[in-house]
């Protein structure tokens, strides 16, 4: 099928890699594979730009020696030169960006902002903690970075968010002109000045990249370049600081949540419900409210927060998702069967139309098997569960895979590996709130003695 009669097409997508297929197609990546027009859905399309960018990196960090070797010993052989000159671009390109983004977050602490976070590069994560009130998250992959500020109405604002904004693209200059005054000097060896050369190349194009007005794709997103923003702030466009301070909260409270500090997380959404009426940003507090609300024991509660949203129409079908799971979920530690039937339609509903979530696949799991009793939504359980092997799953989801094969176990009463399967979770840290449902299944006569298992087909 042609681009031009896909887009025309009103039905659902195909993931070239996995053959996942939804009618929620603005959630599909399309690209080329080599000369080939193709889709993919969103796991797969970070997997593949992943596996690029960690291939291209892992290249240059062996080859690179062996490239330096060779140079010092054929120190005329201009080929071997720009190979060794072409691996230090690539490197200083992912490595640099450390010191641009860390040159963000010192401009703003000397002009009088804070920084709330750090972010560089994707895939599987290298550090994610706070250090010096800064949350520092860096990703194994190269993949950009973004530094997040808490802005304030002060004095000179303009000109300190231009200082702010310049300040990541003056350090990669300064790195830049301290590495070619180096190879002018003529004291150093040919590997080496090939080195500093590409070295002082890659930090070149990464300041005028960072410049250059356009929106780029980073780890928050895609936002404004540095340079589309600094003509903003030229041209006196104003920021609007309440909505700002309303991205700040979402962002605390994500990191409150991931943190398992519920409490936290709900102090910092209230501040953001407070600071703006977006629609779109209300969705997003409603859904993470409930969230840890449920992780935190209070699933009633959180049914509860979610019902005016919920009953709102016209809402755009993500926030239809984000609310429908996240209520789905409340309904599965609420452990009554009237809910848990409740949550599991939503939550099929929700798993067909984004069929690549673990998240989802994980909710429909744990729903299913809340019916020992009915061994087709059992075999549907297991069929599932066994699904999740095949998956890289990482952080919370692995507790919480652990959980759901454990609520399989113990609906086909298999006390032994639902045990196992339980004190698997416990032990990455699932919430009390989900461990208590299962261990309220663990101690079921019915566990104990193997009555009426369904067998899996």
């Amino acid at each position: 099928m042609s681009d031009a009669a896909e887009k025309e097409s009103p039905g659902p997508l195909t993931c070239a890699k996995c053959g996942c297929s939804s009618t929620l197609r603005s959630q599909f990546v399309r690209g080329r594979d080599g000369t080939v027009a193709r889709t993919w859905c969103p796991p797969c399309a970070a997997r593949r730009r992943d596996r690029l960018a960690s291939f291209g990196l892992g290249c240059c960090v062996l080859a690179l020696p062996l490239a330096w070797a060779l140079s010092a010993r054929h120190p005329h052989d201009p080929v071997l030169a720009f190979v060794v000159g072409l691996y230090a671009y690539y490197l200083s390109s992912y490595f640099m960006t450390y010191l641009h983004e860390f040159g963000h977050a010192l401009a703003a602490r000397l002009v009088g902002f804070s920084t709330l976070a750090i972010k560089v590069g994707t895939g599987p994560t290298l550090l994610d903690r706070y250090v010096l009130g800064v949350r520092l998250q860096f990703g194994l992959t190269p993949g950009g970075g973004a530094t997040l500020l808490e802005l304030r109405d002060v004095e000179g604002f303009r000109w300190r968010m231009v200082a702010v904004l310049a300040a990541g693209s003056l350090v990669n200059l300064g790195a830049a002109i301290v590495a070619l005054s180096r190879v002018t000097g003529g004291e150093e060896s040919s590997p080496v000045r090939a080195a500093l050369v590409g070295f002082a190349v890659g930090n070149l194009v990464h300041a005028v990249a960072s410049v250059w007005p356009r929106r780029v794709r980073t780890p928050h997103g895609l936002i404004a370049s540095d340079g589309a923003q600094i003509l903003a702030r030229l041209a006196g466009k104003p920021v609007d600081l309440r909505a700002h301070a309303a991205f700040v909260q979402w962002y605390r409270a994500n990191f409150a949540y991931a943190d398992r500090d519920h409490g936290g997380a709900l102090r910092a959404l209230a501040q953001m419900v407070s600071l703006t009426d977006d629609t779109n940003m209300g969705v997003l507090a409603a859904t993470l409210r409930a969230e840890a609300l449920s992780e935190s024991g209070e699933a009633r509660a959180a049914i509860d927060s979610l019902a005016a949203w919920r009953s709102r129409t016209g809402l755009p079908q993500e926030a239809r998702l984000a609310l429908d799971s996240a209520y789905a979920w409340a309904a599965f530690l609420c452990d009554e069967p009237l809910l848990a039937r409740d949550g599991l339609q939503y939550v099929k509903g929700c798993a067909s139309l984004m069929p690549w979530s673990e998240v989802l696949r994980i909710k429909n799991i744990c729903l299913l098997s809340a019916f020992p009793t009915d061994c087709t939504a059992v075999q549907e359980a297991r069929r599932l569960a066994d699904s999740l092997r095949e998956l890289r799953l990482e952080g919370e989801s692995r507790a919480y895979a652990a959980l759901a094969r454990g609520m399989v176990a113990a609906a086909e009463r298999n006390r032994d590996l639902a045990s196992a399967e339980l004190a698997n979770a416990r032990r990455l840290r699932a919430s009390p709130a989900a461990l208590a449902v299962l261990e309220r299944r663990l101690q079921d006569g019915a566990v104990q003695d193997g009555a009426g298992a369904c067998i899996p087909a």
